[in-house]
């Protein structure tokens, strides 16, 4: 760029003029333009005259102007001044132009620079051209190539007979004035030219300025094409001293990153919402911050930008006010010409089309574009309103304008301007990586609890209709439906005490209905089918037996038949004729009502349509299925899965139908989303929507046909669509109270596109855009082949097809990026030439259009999008415009978003930040109910559903993107911590069921700031963060897990019956798991394991049971997915077990000599202890590839153990090791000499088992006993060892009143009371050992159902209320028959009973049956205790049960009651040692081993306790505690807890002193009872402890 000369206008005094030339000339006759206006003023020319100065930088003065002002030109070195002009543009001289003319001399000879300065506030463009000398042709020559000019940047050809290009009020420091604006060309050639001729435009005011001399001619200026004749002017190598400095501040505000996000959407919205690549948008977000930087050092301030981004003010009245209506070209950032929308492009091009008569083959696509392009330059409207002026004109245009429209005008220059982004106007260097663009910063306003949603109201019983006539009713508005009254009633009695076991109202056309009603008559069904329509109808019926519409019609048993009733010809069906209600309402009801007696139970239900008598006119429902109404029958229910099959079954009659294209798949699911939301297919509504996922998802992954003989056109394509997503739309708002069903219903909006008023675009503008460029319709070329596909059949497979073509003429016409862009998408030539319009062609190029087809075809691609798929982002957000202008939050962080979206990380920090803006956009979408809006049928919703949908899917791209950059990252796990809380957040919004992650969300938020960022935390700092992340990982594959287990069966049923691949049903749900955003949070907790692992010294293994050895050979290792499958198994020859499930109730398999898990069970779970007491090896692997490696390489499936017989002759065996850090280390060897010998050794523990003998002792008398009588063959060891701490511990240790029902009380009642004699020979019989043996599980199972079904005698209730009292047990049992004591003693009942049934536990007869000991020979005493209301739980092991420590203390403690602890509940309790020593001295050395990750809490503020007392859990050497049940009087529902907040966590103080008592009270209890002891207690609210049992440690 050539160093620019300053032009200044201001004071100074008149000096001599002399004539250089110039004045006003005439003008050309095609370039005339007239005013729209009469009364627009016209312009007064003054003289040009000038001086030469002697002396430097003296301003040269101009006569005709006021005596005041002088032109100031200030020149550069070796510039000369060639002429200089100045003219008034309105009558009273309040307004002019200036022009000066200069030659920047030797250095660029023939150059002309030509700065045009005005004081006009409007905003102005310079309409310009030059006449070249010695042109033969006459006309204005114009020079727009880049060799010919430099032009400021927003100048384009207008209709190419003219330039236009604006004014700009961005100054360089030596030339212009405040509120002066001014234009700047740079003729390279142009001493070639003789003058340059303009006139004005104000595009505000819609006028012209014209040179009033020549009665509205162009304004003239020589361009001195002999520059030797130009007299010189001594040049000024620095500015003026005369010249004003610019109203520029030295430093301005920072400009905050939420103003940065919302200017980028504004812009964005100004330009119309434009397709943009990912390169484009980040260039505009940086030019935005730029625009704004120079508008602040301009003077401008922050309170005038936030104004535009509050939306206070328009940017288009901004841009009028600030810098003449548009934003300032004239800087280096600034933005290039606006690209016109193709559709607004068709819409133009269609009304010119109109206006010229319709002409055949006409193609005005260009005049098109040009008109629109003037109307965004001289109007300042925004593409949207010019799109609203289009549709809806004010009314027909002026005589004179619609002559201009039409006139003709004869082209200079065949060469339209083309922009050239890759010729930089000056060279800059380039960095070497962008510099980041500030984003909008995390606002973490919302807690994390106001994400949780409701999980759905109970179940209710098959056949329920929660929803039934919601619809139906709401269709009919403010109008009473003559079925109203039979609704209600039908409402009424379908709850619990009413005999409506299934309803539904049909809509039936004209404001009627049909009300279909099935009632539990006590020995029958009875369906009542009444609807209000005016003529005579009849019912064509017959009987289904087996679900599903297309099932086979059976002719009705003649028993059924109601009056008025003929068979029909066909043998299966019969026609009954409606008759009339008994007590017609306002209007006439017909009714006819079928009964069907119980004992018929294999009718599945009454299929039917309706008909007039006539037969003239039918009704079905949806207008093309039958209707069918289903009978809640037992035996159906049990063949055939119960009524949810129903809905698989109507999905494969309908795919299997002899028609299908999309369009009947959608108008099919629409109606079925009804049937759903009634209850049609029981009352489980999430899981009816999650079957309708299935069928569309896989309907988007081209496993189910897109068309089979049936074409559709585009319109009608997109009218399905909009009537399916309206109807998800209004299920998501509708299932508002169950988050589980609105999750699904999100899904499903996600696989299919929006549809809508495009569709018929789709078909118009290829068209448009073939006849456009002259593509011509020829048959066998790949554009006509495309062309055809999409006027009959259009697909979501036109997007890739589009994108492909895009890219083909990208590339210059490069097949192979053609066929790599649909490869990426799925689309092999097979696909192509599938098609029922097949594409077989190869794409062609055009060289010569290549870039109009590229930009009409990006417009295309915007359209196609816009039906086939609505989660595309820049396609959502500008529908979305309503929502986002009214949320200034929102537009900041769209702005941003939309500016870097798709760009992938950079770093860490970058994905960041687009993560959170991205999350937090989606939050205030869902907290200022934009989801949920009912306006205009729900659209709005919809169009905000797919915004959330697509910023969902760019969050899940960028961690993708950034989990790659972070495996690599050198700041280690704390990079990947950074992007943790927002992938969590994201997974909260799209979660149904999501309370635990918003829980762990919150705890995540409440670790200390510095924790997430210190990448060397100590141990137990890394012990609390990995415990919040244990909590999240298993809440994560919880999430996976339950997805799994609900949705593949489904997906196994509808894809095996539909033919869909086998891959892709198998690796169904992993894949949907795999995209959604459980993944993203997957993989960065994956990276931060490793190190927080590391950090708390961890390690990849966590030893919960040492072996007896330190390396344990055996024959084979054999794999399961739960250990609980295969518990009860007996290995022939010691083996290792490796299980992915392990609960920890489980048995560990007999021979196993070691069980390797990557499931944490507790320290002190059953399984541990069981474990530990044998001997076996109990490890947990944290590392999943390690982990994986061992299953698949090393293990064989425990299936085939039958194949292995006693595992002699394997030539290698397997060895386990644990080392001294506590790891596990594992190889192959070669088998022992003697493996003979070995596989049929034992495993260790085997023998002492089988010298273990069970007493049996008799019954005492007595019902109840009090602590003073727990003796041995009394009662067990729990209720002995608190007999036996009484006066023997401190006071601040409690103990719990107590009282025992004693060993032998159930045995005597089921013996010696005749009421429950045929009971006791009835468990006999199934305890028999040659019974039980065969059939264990079935057996045990019908001895529990008997046991709870015991009569407890009255003298028993009056030794329970007598023990009670005397033991100081406040509980009132009362006497038999008053009603509210009956209650209490039914409950107390079934929690004595539920204790004495858990003798026949499964678990329980396995663990006595490997330790050689016969289950009946347990006696079960029952130890009653008044519950606690606890704080926190603990469970102490006096010696270490990990490393056999004596003199350490080991303790877990929860929050709640203790059966958190003890019966197993997922996650980690908060651990400690301690040791006794250490204890003792007063100064314990407490060290935590674990931070709690458990997710629930049990409370009970006011209930008993009935504990097992078994005789089994005495006995040496046998851990039997565990094996039976415990049970509550009342049961405490699960609880969500949240440890991060407890000052367990956040107190140290407060942590050392309860675990310091804790741990106390383990030393006290065992200095008493003088051997190492299993102690269980709490810590009640107010801090006092108790101790509710204990026995000797195992």
């Amino acid at each position: 760029m050539l160093q620019r000369s300053g032009l200044r206008v201001g004071p100074g005094r008149p000096a001599a003029p002399r004539s250089v030339g110039g004045g006003c000339g005439v003008t050309p006759r095609h370039a005339v333009h007239r005013t729209t206006r009469p009364s627009t003023l016209r312009s007064r020319a003054l003289s040009s005259d000038f001086r030469s100065s002697p002396k430097r930088g003296e301003p040269l003065g101009i006569q005709g102007g006021a005596p005041s002002e002088a032109v100031e030109v200030t020149l550069g070195p070796g510039e000369s001044l060639i002429h200089v002009d100045r003219r008034n543009l309105d009558e009273q001289g309040a307004y002019w132009v200036t022009v000066a003319v200069t030659s920047p001399g030797a250095e660029a000879r023939g150059t002309r620079v030509v700065r045009v300065v005005s004081n006009h506030p409007g905003n102005l463009v310079l309409h310009w051209g030059v006449i070249k000398r010695d042109s033969a042709k006459g006309g204005w020559y114009l020079p727009n190539k880049r060799s010919e000019s430099e032009l400021p940047r927003g100048t384009r050809a207008y209709k190419k007979r003219a330039l236009q290009s604006p004014f700009t009020r961005q100054r360089a420091a030596s030339f212009g004035r405040d509120g002066e604006q001014q234009v700047v060309l740079e003729l390279k050639e142009g001493d070639a030219y003789d003058f340059l001729d303009f006139v004005v435009k104000d595009t505000i005011e819609n006028e012209w300025y014209s040179c009033a001399e020549e009665e509205g001619g162009n304004f003239r200026v020589h361009l001195g094409g002999d520059s030797a004749s130009a007299p010189a002017v001594s040049p000024s190598p620095t500015p003026s001293a005369a010249a004003p400095e610019p109203r520029r501040r030295a430093s301005i505000p920072e400009l905050p990153s939420e103003l940065c996000g919302i200017w980028a959407y504004v812009k964005w919205e100004h330009s119309g919402c434009p397709e943009r690549s990912t390169q484009d948008a980040d260039r505009e977000y940086s030019e935005g911050i730029e625009e704004m930087k120079t508008l602040l050092r301009d003077g401008h301030t922050l309170e005038e930008l936030w104004r535009v981004a509050n939306g206070e003010e328009k940017l288009r009245d901004f841009y009028a006010r600030v810098s003449g209506g548009r934003p300032d070209r004239g800087s280096e950032a600034g933005s290039p010409p606006q690209e016109v929308p193709e559709h607004l492009v068709g819409i133009q091009a269609y009304i010119l089309w109109e206006r010229a008569g319709k002409p055949d083959g006409a193609d005005f696509g260009d005049e098109a574009r040009r008109e629109i392009q003037r109307m965004v330059t001289e109007t300042g409207m925004s593409f949207p309103e010019i799109e609203e002026h289009l549709r809806n004109p004010p009314s027909e245009p002026a005589p004179a304008a619609a002559a201009a429209a039409q006139e003709e005008v004869e082209d200079t220059r065949p060469e339209p301007p083309v922009e050239r982004r890759s010729e930089p106007i000056r060279e800059t260097p380039q960095p070497q990586e962008p510099a980041p663009e500030p984003a909008p910063e995390p606002s973490r306003k919302m807690s994390p609890m106001q994400f949780i949603k409701p999980e759905g109201r109970a179940e209710e019983a098959p056949g329920s209709t929660p929803n039934l006539v919601r619809e139906a009713l709401a269709s009919e508005g403010s109008k009473e439906s003559p079925l109203q009254e039979l609704v209600q009633a039908a409402t009424i009695d379908s709850s619990s005490e009413g005999n409506v076991s299934w309803k539904r109202v049909y809509p039936m056309g004209n404001s009627c209905n049909l009300l279909a009603v099935v009632r539990d008559e006590a020995e029958e069904w009875t369906l009542t089918l009444t609807t209000d329509l005016p003529s005579k109808v009849e019912l064509h019926w017959g009987i289904l037996k087996s679900s599903g519409r297309r099932s086979k019609w059976t002719l009705p048993d003649s028993r059924l038949w109601p009056s008025k009733t003929s068979d029909c010809e066909d043998g299966i069906s019969v026609d009954t004729a409606f008759g009339q209600y008994k007590s017609p309402p306002k209007v006439p009801l017909q009714q006819v009502n079928i009964r069907v007696p119980k004992q018929m139970d294999d009718i599945f239900g009454v299929s039917f349509v309706v008909k007039s008598d006539d037969a003239t006119q039918w009704w079905k429902d949806g207008g093309h299925s039958n209707f069918v109404c289903p009978f809640p029958n037992q035996r159906h229910q049990e063949q055939e899965g119960g009524l949810d099959d129903a809905l698989v079954d109507d999905i494969v009659d309908r795919e299997s139908g002899d028609h299908m294209t999309l369009m009947h798949r959608f108008n099919g699911c629409a109606d079925l989303i009804r049937g759903v939301m009634d209850g049609n297919f029981g009352g489980d509504r999430a899981r009816g929507l999650s079957t309708l996922f299935v069928w569309l998802r896989y309907s988007s992954m081209r496993q189910l046909t897109w068309q089979r003989n049936y074409n559709t056109q585009p319109r009608i394509l997109a009218g399905a669509q909009e009537n399916l997503t309206l109807a998800l739309t209004r299920t998501v708002r509708e299932t508002a109270d169950d988050g589980p069903a609105q999750q699904w219903a999100r899904m499903c909006l996600s696989c299919v596109g929006k549809g809508g008023s495009n569709g018929q675009k789709i078909r118009d503008d290829i068209l448009h855009i073939m006849h456009r460029h002259k593509v011509k319709e020829v048959k066998g070329t790949w554009m006509e082949e495309w062309h055809q596909k999409l006027h009959n059949n259009t697909t979501p497979d036109d997007i890739p097809i589009c994108e492909a073509f895009i890219g083909f003429l990208e590339s210059g016409g490069n097949r192979d990026v053609y066929w790599g862009i649909l490869s990426e998408a799925g689309l092999t030539r097979e696909r192509l030439e599938s098609f029922d319009r097949a594409i077989r062609c190869e794409p062609e190029d055009f060289p010569d259009k290549r870039e109009g087809l590229i930009h009409d075809f990006r417009d295309y691609l915007r359209t196609l999008k816009s039906v086939h798929s609505g989660t595309d982002l820049q396609t959502a957000a500008s529908e979305c415009h309503h929502v986002i202008d009214s949320n200034n939050e929102l537009k900041s962080k769209m702005g941003y978003v939309l500016s870097q979206a798709g760009r992938g990380a950079v770093d860490c920090e970058s994905a960041r930040s687009f993560i959170w803006c991205a999350v937090e956009a989606r939050a205030i979408l869902h907290d200022v109910g934009a989801l949920y809006d009912a306006q205009d049928d729900g659209r709005k919703a919809r169009d905000c559903l797919y915004l959330d949908a697509a910023l969902e899917s760019q969050i899940r791209a960028c961690a993708e993107s950034a989990a790659g950059y972070l495996r690599t990252d050198a700041g280690g796990w704390t990079s990947a911590a950074q992007l943790v809380e927002p992938l969590l957040q994201n997974l909260c919004l799209s979660t149904g069921d999501n309370s635990e992650l918003c829980y762990c969300l919150q705890a995540w938020q409440n670790l200390p700031a510095n924790f997430k960022t210190n990448a060397a935390l100590s141990k137990e700092d890394a012990l609390l963060v990995s415990s919040v992340v244990d909590r999240m990982k298993r809440a994560v594959g919880d999430l996976s897990s339950s997805m799994a287990e609900n949705l593949q069966p489904i997906a196994e049923a509808i894809g095996s019956r539909t033919d869909c691949d086998g891959w892709t049903v198998e690796l169904f749900t992993e894949e949907v798991v795999r995209g959604g955003p459980a993944f993203s949070v997957s993989l960065v907790v994956s990276m931060l394991e490793p190190a927080l692992r590391s950090l708390a010294e961890l390690g990849s293994w966590q030893i919960i049971s040492p072996a007896a050895e330190p390396v344990l050979e055996c024959p084979q290792v054999f794999k399961a997915e739960q250990l609980y499958t295969c518990m009860n198994l007996s290995f022939p020859f010691p083996s290792v077990l490796v299980c992915d499930r392990v609960t920890g109730e489980e048995e560990v398999p007999e021979n196993c000599l070691a069980v390797l898990t990557r499931d944490s069970p507790d320290m002190l779970s059953h399984i541990a202890v069981r474990a530990r007491n044998e001997n076996v090896l109990l490890a947990t692997c944290h590392d999943e590839e390690e982990f994986s490696r061992i299953k698949e390489n090393e293990a064989v499936p425990v299936e085939r153990l039958a194949e292995m017989g006693d595992g002699s002759g394997l030539a290698q065996w397997f060895a386990v090791e644990t080392t001294a850090s506590g790891s596990v280390a594992y190889r192959r060897i070669d088998a022992p000499k003697d493996q003979g010998q070995r596989t049929g050794r034992e495993a260790p523990g085997m023998a002492a088992k089988r010298s273990l003998k069970i007493s049996t002792p008799e019954w005492v008398g007595k019902y109840a006993v009090g602590m003073d009588e727990f003796a041995d063959e009394v009662v067990g060891a729990k209720s002995k060892n608190l007999a036996g701490l009484r006066d023997k511990i401190p006071g601040w240790i409690n103990l719990p009143a107590s009282l025992t029902i004693p060993f032998g009380t159930f045995e005597s009642i089921l013996e010696n009371h005749p009421e429950n004699a045929q009971i006791s020979r009835d468990i006999s019989k199934l305890t028999a050992r040659r019974v039980v043996e065969r059939d264990p599980e079935r057996c045990l199972r019908e001895a529990q159902e008997l046991a709870m079904e015991v009569t407890i005698p009255d003298e028993m209730w009056g030794a329970l209320g007598e023990g009670m009292a005397r033991s100081g047990i406040e509980w009132n049992l009362g006497a038999s028959g008053a009603e509210s004591s009956q209650r209490e003693r039914d409950q107390v009942s079934q929690a004595i009973k539920s204790v004495w049934a858990s003798k026949f536990n499964l678990r329980a007869y396995y663990s006595l049956k490997k330790a050689r000991l016969d289950f009946m020979d347990v006696r079960m005493a029952v130890l009653i205790q008044k519950v606690v209301n606890a704080e926190y739980a603990f469970v102490i092991h006096t010696t270490n049960p990990s490393t056999g420590d004596e003199s350490e203390i080991y303790c877990e403690v929860v929050k709640g009651l203790g059966e958190v602890l003890v019966g197993n509940y997922p996650g980690r309790a908060l651990s400690f040692t301690c040791g006794k020593e250490s204890l003792r001295s007063g100064d314990p050395a407490i060290t935590v081993e674990s931070f709690p990750s458990k997710s629930v809490g049990l409370y009970l503020p006011e209930s008993l306790m009935f504990r097992s007392d078994s005789n089994g859990e005495d006995l040496e050497g046998y851990a039997g505690a565990g094996l039976y049940d415990s049970v509550p009087l009342h049961y405490p529902e699960p609880s969500r807890v949240d440890y991060s907040s407890d000052p367990i966590m956040t107190d140290m103080g407060f942590r050392r002193k309860l675990l310091t008592e804790v741990a106390r009270v383990g030393l006290e209890l065992e200095d008493v009872l003088g051997s190492a002891q299993d102690i269980e207690g709490c810590v009640d609210k107010d801090g006092n402890v108790h101790v509710v049992q204990t026995r000797p440690q195992m």
